[in-house]
C-alpha cells in the first residue's frame, strides 16, 4: 500500500506526491501548477518535470511544438492540465539516479491529478 503524505494544491488542480518522493524532491508553486525538482540539485536546475494548467488553445499550440516534451493528464472544456519535461540537456548524469527514481513514479502522480 502507497503512503501518500503531501498533496499539492492551485485553483485549478491538486496533485498527491508518494511519501518515497518526497524525500528526495523539492516542490516548487508556480502561476498555474508546481515543479518537481531533484532535491540534491535544485540550486542548479535539476527540475525534473512541472505538472500545470493551460487552456484547451493553449494545449493545441503546445502539443505541436517540436521542441517541447509535453504530456496530457487529463482535461475539461476549457483547460488541459500536462506534464512538461525539460529538455535533455538539461539533466545531468550526476544527479540521474534521483531523476529516474521521481520519474519511475510519474504515472502514480498522474493518476493522482484531480481537476478542480
Amino acid at each position: 500500500i502507497l503512503s501518500y503524505i503531501n498533496t499539492f494544491s492551485n485553483d485549478e488542480f491538486s496533485m498527491t506526491i508518494p511519501a518515497e518522493l518526497i524525500k528526495i524532491s523539492t516542490i516548487e508553486k508556480i502561476e498555474n501548477g508546481f515543479i518537481v525538482y531533484s532535491k540534491k540539485k535544485k540550486k542548479n536546475g535539476g527540475e525534473v518535470f512541472r505538472i500545470i494548467s493551460v487552456s484547451n488553445d493553449e494545449f493545441k499550440v503546445l502539443n505541436k511544438n517540436e521542441n517541447s516534451y509535453i504530456e496530457k493528464i487529463t482535461s475539461s472544456k476549457e483547460k488541459t492540465v500536462i506534464i512538461k519535461y525539460p529538455t535533455t540537456e538539461e539533466y545531468s548524469d550526476e544527479y540521474f539516479s534521483d531523476y529516474e527514481k521521481i520519474a519511475n513514479q510519474i504515472n502514480i502522480i498522474k493518476n493522482n491529478v484531480r481537476l478542480k
